[in-house]
């Protein structure tokens, strides 16, 4: 059966620069990718037509996120930061043969890099404009024969590039954080059996917030708000009760989670049996 997939290897994310999910649809046909407005942790993704722009909290997208087989069930958490990752797979839809009924539109599918048996581990720092930020970095460690860990995280940081003109504010920077550990076993009297273990956390302060091309701008970027919201929270929060009373505009989401994939090697092929759990936590 003919598909339409693009897959990138690391080495191609590495060579087009691709950092986030929300890089991806550079380079993937008949695929557009947008930050939600208000939202940047949310991506909004059209494959063939197909997707959604809104991220409400009971509704699931059209084209779904899968990270290492668990699906990333809500659109809040679907920008990640592709930092330790072997491949990532687009397959255009329908996919609801093997991806279930919530990927009509396609399913976005990202492997990360498991533990080798090699001591070792890798590095890389960028900067950019509006002071960007970018560190990234990983460590294999074979702790014996038959276990193997990588331990994985990143830091990235960014100044806003929109100037509200109603409060002189800069609005749309970014800080993200995140670390993963990742653990293989493989019994040493069964070689056909592999377990694969992670737990992640990742943390992403990002408000995506309604901008328009005008005058000034954030270093002659062009790109304005308007918005009576403040950073800073509203004039009257000592007026106010409660525990949002101080808060200010801002979007932060956190998201955790843990995986189990055992897999075991037949002769008529693979048995995997997968388990996993995640956590979203948001304050908008």
């Amino acid at each position: 059966v003919p598909l339409a997939v693009t897959s990138l290897s690391q080495a191609s994310l590495q060579r087009a620069q691709i950092n986030s999910a929300l890089d991806i649809a550079r380079v993937v046909p008949n695929m557009i990718a947008s930050n939600n407005v208000g939202q940047g942790s949310a991506n909004v993704y059209y494959i063939r037509g197909l997707g959604q722009t809104q991220s409400f909290p009971t509704f699931e997208p059209q084209v779904g996120t899968y990270v290492d087989d668990i699906y990333i069930g809500r659109q809040n958490a679907n920008n990640l930061a592709l930092f330790g990752v072997e491949q990532v797979q687009v397959l255009r839809g329908p996919q609801g043969t093997l991806f279930g009924r919530n990927s009509t539109g396609g399913a976005v599918v990202v492997t990360l890099q498991k533990p080798s048996d090699v001591m070792g581990g890798d590095l890389d720092v960028g900067y950019g404009a509006f002071n960007q930020m970018n560190v990234r970095g990983a460590v294999n460690l074979p702790l014996s024969e038959q276990i193997s860990s990588r331990t994985a995280a990143f830091w990235t940081k960014k100044d806003g590039y929109v100037q509200n003109l109603t409060n002189r504010e800069t609005l749309n920077g970014v800080e993200s954080y995140g670390i993963r550990e990742a653990l293989r076993i493989r019994p040493a009297n069964y070689a056909n059996v592999e377990w694969n273990l992670a737990v992640d956390y990742s943390n992403s302060d990002s408000a995506n917030v309604l901008n328009f091309p005008g005058p000034g701008g954030v270093d002659g970027s062009g790109r304005v708000a308007y918005t009576g919201y403040s950073k800073n929270g509203a004039p009257l929060s000592k007026l106010l009760t409660g525990a949002k009373s101080k808060l200010g505009q801002g979007v932060e989401v956190a998201s955790w989670g843990g995986t189990s994939n055992l897999k075991i090697d037949m002769n008529g092929g693979t048995l995997s049996f997968i388990t996993g759990i995640r956590g979203l936590d948001q304050k908008l």
